[in-house]
């Protein structure tokens, strides 16, 4: 079996990453840059059991939420019919 890959490997048109490469502890790490993503944003956000992030909103950006381990609630309005 393979040992797991911890830091970022990248290929031809490609480009792996790990959140134990991308920084340690609790909060942001960012993704976009250290991948090479360059038509959206992308960060991961390790966050302790039991926090709230707190309420933010964005005009005119999606957002996509991928939990990895664990459960998130969210609250909020849809601020588009769906199509």
């Amino acid at each position: 079996m393979a040992e797991p890959v911890r830091e970022t490997v990248e290929g031809d048109g490609y480009a792996v990453g790990h959140l134990d490469g991308l920084g340690d502890g609790w909060g942001f790490r960012k993704v976009r840059k250290v991948l090479g993503i360059q038509g959206f944003g992308a960060n991961a956000i390790v966050m302790p059991p039991g926090y709230s992030a707190g309420r933010h909103k964005h005009e005119k950006q999606d957002e996509l939420y991928f939990v990895h381990r664990g459960r998130i609630a969210i609250e909020g309005e849809n601020p588009r019919p769906p199509a």
